[in-house]
């Protein structure tokens, strides 16, 4: 399956390791006006890492003092997309929500919940790799809390070359 999102096809992914929670029916037709989400969740071949995938057409220099306050409102509204994909998910996956457990593919039930690893992988396919950076190094500490709390949890910022690299975006 290929996503398009900000301008960038992602993919293509085996279906039964991805669950596009933007596109999903619990999320369309019950909470999308109360939740804000990444664009999807993609477990990796040997079901030990959950990729959090948020893609952005562009994103604040968190070195420009005059971008302070656009930096602070993108981690905020990031950390609320992390946030509540994560409790989305577990919510589906612990059968919170009986009638819509199936919408989540099977290898995704099915991961070691306690032992997962998460990866929260930002996406700005024109950002400079030195940019990309900088917002990781940034987010990382802004964002240290969610670290701590969902235990071993890796934030990567990511320009179109480096998502191709680990397979995010088909080369061309």
């Amino acid at each position: 399956m290929i996503i398009s999102e900000s301008g960038t096809n992602f993919g293509p992914f085996d279906r039964e390791r991805l669950f596009y929670i933007e596109e999903s029916n619990f999320y369309k037709k019950e909470i999308h006006k109360k939740s804000r989400i990444v664009e999807f969740i993609y477990l990796n071949k040997k079901g030990t890492v959950l990729r959090l995938v948020e893609a952005k057409k562009s994103a604040p220099n968190v070195q420009n003092k005059s971008s302070e306050q656009n930096v602070k409102k993108f981690v905020h509204e990031l950390e609320q997309k992390i946030y509540h994909t994560l409790a989305i998910y577990f919510g589906l996956v612990i059968e919170r929500h009986k009638d819509r457990y199936s919408e989540v593919p099977e290898k995704l039930k099915n991961v070691t919940l306690n032992t997962v690893k998460i990866e929260i992988i930002i996406v700005i396919p024109k950002f400079e790799k030195e940019w990309a950076k900088d917002l990781q190094e940034f987010l990382s500490s802004e964002l240290s809390g969610l670290k701590t709390a969902w235990h071993n949890v890796t934030i990567y910022v990511l320009n179109e070359t480096m998502a191709k690299k680990i397979g995010l975006i088909k080369s061309s």
